[in-house]
């Protein structure tokens, strides 16, 4: 089954509507560019900063910035800005990287990831999404 994350290029005033998508569908996805990744959350997305910035895998560290919507309770979706060095440094990856780069991340012992070919087009699907938001 499994979960996925989505990525937006919207406005911050845009985020009760973004929810929306999930929570009562008043508005739909196609609204606002975006981009839709299967199985991959926060930990995973730090991990890969990590290995990005050639530093070792930190849980602590986040990709999420300022959290723009949550539902009340703590339950269903959130939206919040990513970190803009992140999505920096998602934009910068070179094309002959994505392979190297997706080898590391699947080798990070606390995730349960999917096998490098798959994570190399997670990558470029990222880093293309990146190139678009800045």
């Amino acid at each position: 089954m499994g979960f996925y994350t989505d990525w937006f290029i919207a406005e911050e005033s845009d985020a009760n509507a973004i929810a929306s998508t999930v929570t009562t569908e008043e508005h739909s996805p196609d609204e606002w560019p975006h981009l839709a990744v299967k199985n991959i959350g926060e930990l995973e997305l730090a991990a890969l900063w990590c290995i990005l910035l050639d530093q070792p895998f930190d849980p602590a560290r986040s990709v999420s910035g300022r959290l723009l919507y949550q539902e009340p309770g703590g339950e269903g979706p959130f939206v919040s800005i990513v970190e803009p060095g992140f999505v920096d440094a998602l934009a910068g990856i070179k094309k002959a990287a994505e392979v190297e780069y997706a080898a590391a991340w699947a080798q990070v012992d606390a995730l349960m990831l999917q096998e490098p070919k798959s994570l190399t087009r997670v990558i470029r699907e990222l880093s293309a999404f990146a190139c678009r938001a800045r």
